[in-house]
């Protein structure tokens, strides 16, 4: 039960905007006891299998994804008999990969910096009999090359690496690529849907939209980290404004209020 609900209201704003961090938030502990999950899961009528590890909070990824609807595909029309091009980016082990697989006519891209998530990926493709969706194992950040990978040591989110190495950092080196190369693999195509769960990284991919990428990406869905001044909702929802997107904005599942599930579409 979300207990803020109860709360008069200047308090429900209170705790959800100063205390979130400290008071209210998610928090997913592994068990390394596990040494694999798997759950299945029903979308439209067809029912898919997802496997995973001790590290993925798998049931509550499912949840967000399927039923809270958190990239807001419910809003989003198809149009019949053409192919539709997703980009997956941060697709983790999966989950939204098969959602999007099931989309009509959907031909879905999944980038995915780490290998281990990668793994289970492909395995959850293949599990499912998915032939629409194909792995590249990157990271879609501002360079091109090789770029240092910050895995999380007891979940499977991560983020390009910032500042300095520390002793008990456990970075890899990940191929990395930028947008503009990425949508160089679809010349002339529109991309009907990007999505971006990137844990910070959101900001690095969307500042690379201009108004001439913008013209060939219909709908972006992502997850949105309040970092700072300079990278938060407003600024990035300003930035996808003025490219001409209408956008529509959903709290976090878990009331986390520096976290928050925008969509952008052109309409």
């Amino acid at each position: 039960m979300r207990f803020t609900q109860w709360l008069p209201k200047p308090l429900q704003r209170f705790v959800r905007e100063r205390m979130t961090i400290y008071v209210y938030t998610y928090g997913f502990r592994p068990s390394t006891a596990v040494k694999e999950q798997a759950l299945q899961f029903a979308v439209s009528g067809r029912v898919l299998t997802a496997k995973a590890d001790y590290r993925t909070p798998l049931y509550d990824m499912i949840a967000e994804v399927v039923d809270y609807d958190a990239y807001q595909l419910r809003q989003l029309q198809w149009g019949a008999r053409r192919e539709h091009h997703i980009l997956d980016i941060g697709a983790n082990v999966g989950v939204t990969s098969l959602l999007f697989s099931q989309i009509p006519g959907a031909r879905v891209t999944c980038y995915e910096p780490d290998p281990g998530n990668c793994a289970l990926l492909r395995e959850n493709l293949a599990l499912n009999g998915i032939t629409n969706a194909r792995v590249i194992q990157a990271a879609i950040t501002t360079v091109n090359g090789t770029v240092q990978f910050q895995r999380d040591k007891e979940s499977t989110g991560g983020h390009v690496a910032r500042g300095r190495l520390a002793t008990n950092d456990h970075r890899i080196a990940v191929r990395a690529m930028r947008l503009d190369s990425v949508l160089e693999e679809y010349p002339g195509q529109v991309i009907d849907l990007l999505k971006c769960d990137c844990e910070g990284d959101e900001y690095a991919i969307v500042d690379q939209i201009t108004a001439e990428l913008a013209a060939r990406i219909r709908n972006v869905t992502l997850e949105v980290h309040d970092l700072d001044r300079r990278r938060n909702l407003q600024t990035i929802s300003a930035h996808l404004s003025k490219l001409g997107y209408q956008l529509s904005c959903k709290p976090d599942m878990w009331e986390r209020s520096a976290l928050h599930l925008l969509l952008a579409r052109r309409v």
